[in-house]
C-alpha cells in the first residue's frame, strides 16, 4: 500500500479569512434573495423574520471567522508586534509636527502597507512592510 501523500500544513489565518469571505457571501446571497422577485411578499411574517435573522447570523459567523483570522495573524507576528506598535506611535507623533505634505503621504503609505500586510497574514510581507515603515518614519 503506497504511503499517503503529505499534506501542506494549513495556515489558520488564511483558512479563517476564507471562511469569513464564504459566510459573508452566503449572508449577502440570502439578503439578495430576500430582495428578489423570487421572494414573495405573501411569505408568512414568521418565515420572513427567520430568513432575516439567519442572514444576520451568517454575517455574525463571518465576523467571528474574521476575528479568528486576526488572532492567528497577531500570534504569528508576536515577535515583531512591539516594534510595529512603537513605529506606529512614532509615526503618529511625527505627523503632528510635519510641515511637508509629501512626508506625511509617505508615512501614511508605509503605514497602510504594514496594515495591509498584517491583514494578508503573510509573514514575509509583514516583515518587509514593517521594515519599510520603520525606515520611512526614521528618515
Amino acid at each position: 500500500m503506497p504511503p499517503e501523500p503529505l499534506r501542506d500544513p494549513i495556515n489558520p489565518a488564511s483558512e479563517a479569512l476564507e471562511l469569513a469571505h464564504l459566510f459573508h457571501g452566503l449572508s449577502l446571497a440570502l439578503d439578495q434573495f430576500l430582495l428578489s422577485d423570487q421572494f414573495s411578499a405573501e411569505t408568512p411574517l414568521e418565515q420572513q423574520a427567520l430568513l432575516r435573522q439567519q442572514a444576520q447570523d451568517l454575517e455574525d459567523v463571518s465576523h467571528d471567522f474574521t476575528a479568528d483570522a486576526i488572532k492567528a495573524i497577531l500570534e504569528s507576528i508576536q515577535p515583531d508586534l512591539a516594534k510595529i506598535k512603537d513605529v506606529a506611535k512614532e509615526a503618529k507623533t511625527q505627523l503632528g509636527h510635519l510641515e511637508a505634505v509629501s512626508k506625511a503621504i509617505s508615512i501614511a503609505a508605509a503605514g497602510l502597507s504594514v496594515g495591509s500586510a498584517i491583514v494578508s497574514g503573510s509573514p514575509l510581507s509583514i516583515a518587509k512592510a514593517a521594515q519599510e515603515f520603520a525606515k520611512e518614519v526614521a528618515g
